[in-house]
Formats: C-alpha cells, sequence, structure tokens
C-alpha cells in the first residue's frame, strides 16, 4: 500500500481521504519503516498538504489518543502551530489564562518548546504546575477552575515513535499543522496561530472538514504566530462553516502599536517572568500583547460581541487580579491532584 501512496505523491497528487487514513493508522500501528515515513512526510510538505490530507490525520490521532471525559460545553484551545522561529514568550498560555479568568472555558493542548525558547509546557513546569496529570485530573481542573492543561506526548503516545524522524528531518512537516486540531478534550472551538498567513484559508477548510463550529486562525505581517502589537496580523474567523479572511489593525481595537516591542525571552524563566508580571497589572507591550490576544479567545469563546469589548474585558480582568488569582490556584491545584 505504502510503495502505491508514495509513487502517487511522486506524480504531484494528492491523496483521498481514504488513503491519508490508511497510511496514518499504518504509521501509528508500527507498519512503516522509518524510511517509508520520512519519505512520506518529506513528499507531502513537498506537494503542499492537502485540507482532505490534514483533516485525515487530524482524525486519525483524535481516534487514537486519550480523552478527557469532560461534559463542559463550548471548550476552547489556544493551541497554535508554533514554527515562527520569534522567540516570544508564550503568549498563547497567557492568554488562556486571561480568558479563562473572564469566563471561557479553555482545554489548552500543549508542548514543551520545539522552534522557540519557551512552550507552554515549559512555562507552566516552570510556575511549578504539574504538567502529567492524566485524563480524569485534568477534566477535574476543567470542570473546577475553569481551565485545564493536557501535555500532548502523555495523550498522543502512539505518535512518539515519529518524533526522532521529525528532528532528523528538520523541515516543517504536516505533524506542525496536525498537531492544533488533536485536542483530547471535545473542543469545537479554536483560536488558532499559524506561521504562514498564506495557510490560513486552506487551515479553515481544514476545520470545516472536522466540524470546528468556531475557530480564529491567526498570523501576524511581522511574522508571528500570534496578534502582533508591532504590526497588523491577517485573521481568518470560521462561524458556522462560513470564514472570511480580513487584516486587524489592533489601534482599532483598542492596542497601540510598539516600535520593537520587547517581548522576546531565553527560557521559560524568563517568559514565566513576563507573564506573571503582565498578571501583576504591569503595563507595556508584554501587557498589551496578552490583552490582544486574549480578546481573541474570549470573543470565541462568546463572552464578548467583538474584539474590541474582548480587548477591555480582559485589561479588566487582569486590573482585577482574577488573572494572578487564577493562574496560582491552578498550580496549587494540579499540586495536590498529583499527590493523591
Amino acid at each position: 500500500m505504502i510503495k502505491i501512496i508514495l509513487k502517487k505523491l511522486l506524480m504531484q497528487e494528492h491523496l483521498t481521504e481514504k488513503e491519508a487514513s490508511n497510511v496514518f493508522k499504518a504509521m501509528i500501528n508500527g507498519e512503516l519503516t522509518d524510511a517509508q515515513i520520512s519519505c512520506f512526510l518529506s513528499l507531502l510538505a513537498s506537494n503542499g498538504e492537502s485540507p482532505t490530507e490534514i483533516a485525515a490525520a487530524a482524525k486519525v490521532m483524535r481516534m487514537n489518543c486519550l480523552r478527557v471525559p469532560t461534559n463542559v460545553q463550548n471548550l476552547v484551545d489556544t493551541c497554535g502551530t508554533g514554527g515562527d522561529n520569534s522567540n516570544t514568550f508564550n503568549v498563547s498560555t497567557g492568554a488562556a489564562f486571561i480568558a479563562a479568568a473572564a469566563g471561557v472555558k479553555i482545554a489548552k493542548h500543549g508542548n514543551r518548546s520545539a522552534s522557540s525558547n519557551s512552550g507552554s509546557a515549559d512555562l507552566l513546569e516552570k510556575a511549578g504546575s504539574e504538567i502529567n496529570l492524566p485524563p480524569d485530573k485534568v477534566a477535574y481542573c476543567i470542570e473546577n477552575l475553569g481551565i485545564g492543561f493536557m501535555f500532548a506526548p502523555n495523550y498522543h503516545r502512539a505518535t512518539k515513535k515519529v518524533v526522532a524522524i521529525r528532528k532528523e528531518l528538520g523541515i516543517r512537516t504536516l505533524f506542525n499543522l496536525v498537531g492544533p486540531l488533536t485536542n483530547p478534550a471535545p473542543v469545537y472551538t479554536q483560536v488558532i496561530g499559524i506561521f504562514d498567513s498564506n495557510l490560513i484559508e486552506k487551515y479553515l477548510e481544514v476545520l470545516i472538514k472536522l466540524d470546528c463550529k468556531r475557530a480564529m486562525v491567526i498570523a501576524s505581517r511581522d511574522g508571528l504566530d500570534e496578534i502582533s502589537v508591532a504590526s497588523n496580523s491577517i485573521v481568518g474567523e470560521l462561524y458556522d462553516k462560513k470564514y472570511k479572511i480580513l487584516e486587524l489593525d489592533p489601534e482599532k481595537i483598542g492596542i497601540k502599536k510598539h516600535d520593537k516591542p520587547k517581548i522576546d525571552v531565553k527560557n521559560a524563566e524568563e517568559s514565566l517572568r513576563i507573564i506573571r508580571s503582565v498578571f501583576n497589572g504591569e503595563k507595556g507591550a508584554a501587557f498589551d500583547m496578552l490583552a490582544l490576544n486574549a480578546a481573541a479567545v474570549i470573543y470565541i469563546g462568546g463572552i464578548s460581541e467583538d474584539l474590541k469589548e474582548g480587548v477591555e474585558i480582559a485589561k479588566a480582568v487582569i486590573e482585577k487580579g482574577e488573572v494572578t488569582n487564577l493562574f496560582n490556584k491552578y498550580i496549587e491545584t494540579t499540586k495536590r491532584l498529583a499527590e493523591e
């Protein structure tokens, strides 16, 4: 089967959903050699992965992951693709806690750093949180705190064998695109940062195939997989299987642009320091960056009518100390759950 698939890809033909699904099932079941996996991923990347191929891979990974048993409705994830090589502080995780403090139910799916200096798992671990909670305890956090974190390798164990191959290849592969689409919790609403604005429309089409109810896919003009405070950003918004793509100027929703903002970090410790300073109300580029990106989550999560109101809500929960309180409570709760 795999030889036929590889020949088809060599002819620059895209796979059907069934073909792509069968290859990923074979990969997860250990039926492919390292050479076959490398060739498959490289050819897909060279051809440009189609929405059908990406969606098929995501469905297989979802079916083969550990699931988080929760009935909480309207869960939102803020997991991005990464790959922008920007070394900014961990914006999506900080934004997730701000949105949770504002009332959005967050199921955060994340990993250690791949292309930056601080991934969501690195940040939370540095803060003292337990990142290796099993599904039932993650569900407890979501249901009782409004936010839970799933460390991706613990939930997608079948794909661990591919990690070494991806590192050896050293190129972006389908897995960079699939990661945000494989949340182990029942998530149908997402805010996704992506490394290339040219992929936004393709990603929206994938989300439709995966029955996503509402989403925002973001890439900034200055190369971030976040909404930037230094430039405009391209934003794709999905609702009820229809989408629109627009350009977002932060100044039109209450955030002044910053010239060369100091938001780069060398490690998780620096990322944590910045995030805690913002949670404590320290104003500046990082504060505005988090308020802006949290606004997207607050809006997509149905708490605000638009992004401008989302910014106002984000600023308010920070200034009232509600985000710091939630962050500290989350850390304490995960520690306690790990010891039980």
